[in-house]
């Protein structure tokens, strides 16, 4: 979209807006501010499960070491502890990535609701001009 078209219609919009219209836009920021701290929290969920695979994976390493060590470690056959390393390893890096994705989109929305009110205040705009 052109910048000057962009501007134009934000300034009627400008114009329309009533008590009504600044009442809705405060309640989208509030939507968005409590999406931004429903995200924050998922993410402190995933940090949790994130620490929990890292002690798991010390304890599964120990656990391995000490079976190897003992002679007791069948490296033919797949055993519950490199299962366990395994789903360790595994958990670890998903729940990493949940983490980051949800940490930085939390906190984007408690710090600037605003914009993201906007954006969904302009997606239902466009949804309803197409």
């Amino acid at each position: 979209m052109n910048t000057e078209i962009i501007l134009n219609f934000l300034e009627n919009l400008g114009q329309q807006i009533t008590a009504t219209g600044q009442q809705a836009f405060e309640i989208y920021v509030r939507q968005a501010y409590i999406q931004g701290i429903a995200n924050f929290t998922t993410s402190g969920i995933f940090l949790v499960i994130f620490l929990l695979c890292i002690f798991g994976i010390i304890k599964f390493g120990k656990l391995r070491k000490a079976k190897i060590e003992a002679e007791e470690y069948d490296f033919r056959n797949i055993e519950p502890v490199g299962v366990g390393l395994m789903f360790s390893w595994m958990f670890l890096v998903i729940s990493f990535m949940i983490f980051t994705g949800t940490f930085i989109v939390g906190l984007k929305e408690i710090l600037n609701p605003q914009y993201y009110a906007l954006q969904d205040i302009m997606t239902t705009l466009n949804n309803t001009m197409n």
